[in-house]
């Protein structure tokens, strides 16, 4: 252009290009609700999220609460298993204390070797229970898992 000369007026096309930036600014709000609503849905569905984890963990620590409840009442009665056990065990020791004191008497030592000699031959048919255990085992190796008899060369193909 010329810049001594007077600029040519133009017609007034100002409604037209009005009208495209009123239409992009509606597509732009359209736009901007939709993303508003879609970001209001996901809120919801992670604060519902939230909130289950929230009872999830409730519930496990209930669970766990309980958990430890019954554990602790198990070790409770073994704990009051074991303290009988060793009052017993200290009472028949005080009680054997006493007897050492005292000399036994025939009957006690009667008493005592022959339930010594019952023990003797219970284990002796026990030993002789699993000697039969161990060589019907031997003998039911032997009979399922017998030597192979190998081919020569058959080793260096495999």
């Amino acid at each position: 252009r010329d810049v001594g000369r007077p600029a040519v007026a133009t017609p007034p096309s100002g409604v037209k290009m009005f009208s495209d930036v009123h239409r992009y600014l509606n597509q732009r709000h359209s736009d901007i609700q939709w993303l508003r609503s879609m970001h209001a849905r996901k809120d919801v569905q992670r604060k519902e999220a939230i909130a289950e984890c929230q009872r999830q963990l409730e519930h496990d620590k209930s669970e766990r609460s309980a958990q430890m409840k019954k554990f602790s009442e198990e070790m409770q009665t073994h704990v009051n298993r074991k303290m009988s056990t060793l009052h017993h065990e200290l009472e028949d020791a005080d009680m054997m204390m006493m007897n050492k004191e005292n000399p036994m008497n025939a009957h006690d030592r009667r008493k005592l070797q022959f339930q010594i000699d019952r023990m003797s031959k219970e284990l002796a048919a026990m030993r002789a229970g699993l000697n039969l255990v161990a060589d019907a085992m031997d003998v039911m190796c032997t009979d399922s898992y017998p030597a192979r008899n190998l081919i020569p060369g058959e080793d260096e193909e495999a």
